[in-house]
């Protein structure tokens, strides 16, 4: 901040609830998409099965997220003093690597529940996503940023 003015963290503007929602559904829904490709070849299924998989996935991790990044942006305008569509690179990098990783509490359940892999191909299954979703989460939430920014 200028002259080191620390601002009161109720003062840093944040998304709206409504904004959130939105923004989730469009991540989880362009994911998904984009993502059941990868998935059939991956796991030997068929097209409908891994969007199934994946909107079943995009379900619980959707409501994770949903609450993860409020959490997180309460955190940064208390930390950093700003919005989240002021996040620097490296502050991006880690809130996708975070949701991601935090993700697989959440997400390696259905896996096992909705396929036939045990354990072990299930958390393979869980890492290779996690990893798309990483890439695929810092280019949507930079580019979301971008297009609708946080207004004060």
């Amino acid at each position: 901040m200028p002259g080191g003015a620390l601002v009161p963290p109720d003062a840093v503007p944040l998304r709206s609830l409504r904004e959130r929602l939105v923004q989730t559904c469009c991540y989880e829904a362009l994911g998904v998409l984009a993502v059941a490709p990868l998935v059939s070849l991956a796991l030997g299924a068929t097209f409908s099965e891994s969007v199934l998989l994946l909107v079943a996935l995009a379900g619980v991790v959707a409501v994770w997220g949903a609450f993860f990044n409020r959490t997180f942006d309460r955190i940064e305008a208390r930390l950093a003093q700003r919005v989240s569509s002021d996040r620097p690179t490296h502050w991006r990098l880690a809130h996708a690597a975070m949701l991601e990783v935090s993700s697989v509490v959440v997400s390696c359940p259905v896996i096992l529940a909705a396929t036939d892999l045990n354990l072990l191909p299930a958390l393979a299954a869980d890492f290779g996503l996690s990893v798309v979703y990483t890439l695929y989460a810092f280019v949507f939430h930079r580019a979301y940023d971008a297009l609708w920014p946080v207004r004060a």
